[in-house]
Parts: structure tokens; sequence; C-alpha cells
């Protein structure tokens, strides 16, 4: 019905063939010729927990002092553009599985206070405690803010 060139010009066929019915033994088909809908990227959004990050303002700084030439707004679009990718790469290393990581740490900091518990006396473990408190902190509030600002 059509040809690959076609298809690749960005349209799309499709052919439904119906249930012939009691009457005939000849199934209708309905063809539909429409333009291709390519699917939009999703939109960039900016999540506030990455400016508590130890590395955003280095990521910020590497990629705003690069040099564009226009109207102050097309340098604006430039720069921010040119944040969009290593912004992506901070989210996707540092914040990836979220729920995941929080749960670890509430599990963690949950077994090292059980066995601050059983020794308090333990300096290694009041200091462990203490880093798994601060982790834990850390990772859940992301956690609570990323799901607060999805919704």
């Amino acid at each position: 019905m059509v040809n690959s060139l076609w298809q690749l010009s960005g349209f799309f066929a499709e052919a439904n063939f119906l249930p012939p019915g009691c009457y005939s033994d000849h199934s209708p088909c309905i063809v539909s010729l429409f333009e291709c809908h390519r699917k939009r990227s999703k939109n960039f959004k900016f999540f506030n927990m990455w400016v508590q990050h130890r590395d955003f303002n280095e990521v910020v700084d590497q990629n705003w002092d690069s040099m564009h030439v226009g109207t102050n707004q097309f340098i604006l679009c430039a720069k921010l553009k040119g944040l969009k990718q290593p912004l992506k790469s901070l989210n996707k290393r540092e914040f990836s599985h979220i729920a995941e990581r929080a749960a670890s740490a509430r599990i963690a900091l949950s077994t090292a206070q059980q066995s601050l518990h059983d020794q308090p006396s333990n300096v290694f473990l009041q200091q462990q405690v203490a880093r798994f408190e601060e982790k834990g902190c850390i990772s859940i509030g992301v956690g609570t803010e990323f799901f607060l600002s999805a919704s």
C-alpha cells in the first residue's frame, strides 16, 4: 500500500480488517492514512534538591562560563540549554533510585542504632550512627522533596 520512501517522509498507514458479519464472507477494511506524530522528549524539569548537592555549584560554574554571541535573551537561553545535559547527568549519577536509597539508608541506620544500643560505649558505632543519621536524613529528605515536587 505504501513504500518506504513514503514512510520516511513522516506518514503512517494503518489497515483494520473488521469481521465479515453474518451476510457476507468479505471482511471490510478501514484504511487510515495520517501524519506520524513523533514522540516529543519529556520537558526538562529543575529539581530544588540539586541545589543542595556538593557538586551543583561546580557544574553550574563550568557550564555557565561558556561564551555566546547574541541578544541577552539568546545568551541566557543558550546558557540554560548548555546546563540541561550536565544537570541531567548529575541527577542520574547522584539522585537515581531515590526511594531505594532512602529505604536502604533507613535499614542501615536502624541496624547501626541497634548495634549501638547493644554496645553503648563503642566509639566506632557512635560515629557510624552519626554518619548514617546524616546520610539517612539527606536521603529521606531528598526522596521526600522529589516526590513532593513530582506531584
